[in-house]
């Protein structure tokens, strides 16, 4: 019985000193050309987010607590969403745009959508104090009337998947 257990013990030692060699011999293949080893490609094609809007003006916070594990940049997540940043009063007509509109005051904010944006749905548990409108879908325009200001979750679906 202690032959046994002390080839099985051998056998593991020599596993171990060979997996690590397998290992390190990869590392180094990487290494010597100058590369890093590959990573996981991770495509996100729905974002979710809080839309922010608050003393006359918006902002978005990305609400993916992956993002940080997986090391995505939430600039390019945002950068393929919006193209700029927020404007005031009524934007042109011909191009992709999401408006929040004040129903007290008829403030209007704007941001410029790119064209990867498929469409915006509102998450909100109480649709009288949220008005979702899409005027348009090709360029997408979408109009979010709000009765007060506040903060409301949203997704948003990606024609093409963001790539890290």
């Amino acid at each position: 019985m202690k032959a046994i257990g002390a080839v099985a013990g051998f056998l593991l030692l020599v596993g171990l000193v060979a997996g690590y060699a397998f290992w390190d011999k990869i590392e180094q293949g990487y290494k010597g050309k100058g590369q890093a080893p590959p990573r996981a490609v991770v495509q996100l094609k729905r974002v979710h987010a809080k839309l922010i809007y608050s003393s006359g003006k918006i902002g978005l916070e990305l609400l993916m607590k992956e993002s940080e594990a997986w090391g995505i940049d939430s600039r390019a997540i945002l950068a393929s969403i919006f193209d700029g940043e927020p404007g005031v009063g009524l934007p042109p007509r011909d191009i992709p745009v999401l408006m929040i509109v004040n129903k007290r005051t008829n403030d209007v904010r704007h941001w410029k959508l790119t064209d990867n944006v498929r469409l915006i749905r509102v998450r909100h548990g109480d649709p009288g104090e949220i008005e979702l409108r899409v005027m348009n879908e090709d360029p997408l325009r979408v109009e979010l009337w709000f009765s007060s200001e506040r903060e409301v979750e949203v997704d948003i679906e990606l024609k093409e998947p963001v790539t890290k």
